[in-house]
């Protein structure tokens, strides 16, 4: 089987199990309350949700672009935004992992290697890890919390970890092996994958700068959608807090490597809400709500856009 269409089945598995645990919260937060509380939501902040979730993608698309063209590969903006786009429909996989489908989508329509491409995918969730901390930490200016400073700093060890291994040839090549070695991510990964190479464009300085820098400006646009969410439920804790609490709630999600980080930032998310004394039905269909105009959206659009973006080529 190519591993494209490996990706996408285990993608749809995925999918299946996060979707059979979302029934088992609403479950056990109470249906009745939840279908009430969904019936009452303020929809018409959803054009603004979706508004900022397309600006916050185009940026995306745009770094896309600049990475691939700092390792010679030039495509058009159009082009980056659809395989982008496709590329998110494969969101939910641990770690967002299957997102190496974009490098798949690459090699078919312009024959670029998947070894010369893959470092890129990896860069940028390294880079939306590192916006989505940034941004937890500096919040910390405006409101100070306990539970930001820890995942905060447990997300800040992470990256600074995974750098010195980018960083250092010898480590990057060791690590490299490993994830070879190991069968789950050989049905992934290449056997030809040369990261250690590949990876050298990626961590310039500028590139690094610009990565940085275009992320935290992406992420700032989430958080403010995601504040949008509160609003539409009638939750108010305050921008900063609200933000705090679901980007936390993420990091740990992230940490877990598990598809989407489903059952750890939606379990973390409704119990730092609690602890503002917010209903467990609304912490609930709030974080349903965030989930559903957000991650789920762009899964939904990204499996349109793949179907119609594999649809023109040959098997």
């Amino acid at each position: 089987m190519k591993k494209s269409n490996l990706i996408k089945n285990n993608g749809f598995s995925i999918i299946i199990i996060i979707m059979i645990t979302y029934v088992g919260i609403v479950l056990y937060s109470d249906i009745n309350k939840i279908s009430s509380i969904f019936y009452n939501i303020k929809y018409e902040f959803l054009v603004i949700i979706i508004g900022l979730q397309m600006i916050s993608f185009s940026l995306r698309s745009y770094r896309q672009k600049k990475f691939l063209e700092s390792s010679g590969i030039k495509l058009s903006f159009w082009e980056n935004f659809k395989i982008c786009l496709a590329g998110m429909s494969m969101i939910v996989t641990p770690g967002g992992a299957g997102m190496l489908i974009k490098s798949h989508f690459l090699k078919r329509k312009y024959g670029f290697s998947v070894s010369r491409t893959a470092p890129m995918i990896l860069a940028e969730r390294y880079h939306d890890f590192l916006a989505v901390t940034t941004i937890l930490l500096l919040s910390l200016i405006v409101v100070f919390s306990i539970h930001v400073v820890i995942s905060g700093t447990v997300a800040l060890i992470l990256l600074f970890l995974v750098y010195l291994i980018i960083r250092n040839h010898d480590w990057l090549e060791k690590f490299e092996q490993t994830i070879i070695r190991k069968k789950i991510f050989q049905k992934i990964f290449p056997s030809d994958l040369n990261i250690s190479d590949s990876v050298n464009s990626l961590k310039t300085p500028r590139i690094i700068g610009f990565g940085w820098i275009i992320s935290t400006i992406l992420w700032i646009i989430d958080a403010f959608a995601i504040f949008f969410g509160f609003v539409a439920l009638d939750v108010d804790i305050g921008v900063v807090e609200s933000i705090q609490i679901f980007f936390s709630s993420l990091i740990y999600g992230i940490i877990s490597f598990l598809p989407a980080g489903i059952g750890v930032t939606e379990g973390i998310f409704i119990g730092l809400l609690l602890k503002h004394d917010v209903k467990l039905s609304i912490a609930t269909a709030l974080i349903l709500f965030i989930r559903l105009t957000t991650v789920w959206f762009l899964t939904f659009v990204g499996f349109v856009t793949m179907k119609f973006f594999l649809g023109n080529e040959k098997t």
